[in-house]
């Protein structure tokens, strides 16, 4: 299953360090207002 959420902020920069950094999210694409970073896919 797949899930994607939305997040509103002002912080875009800082949301997306956090999700990269911390939780191991990747990006799709972004832009100057929206970030798609989905969680990646556990191997095996």
């Amino acid at each position: 299953m797949k899930l994607n959420a939305g997040i509103l902020t002002a912080k875009l920069v800082e949301s997306k360090t956090f999700y990269t950094d911390k939780l191991g999210f990747g990006v799709t694409f972004e832009n100057e207002f929206y970030l798609l970073n989905p969680h990646a896919q556990p191997s095996g």
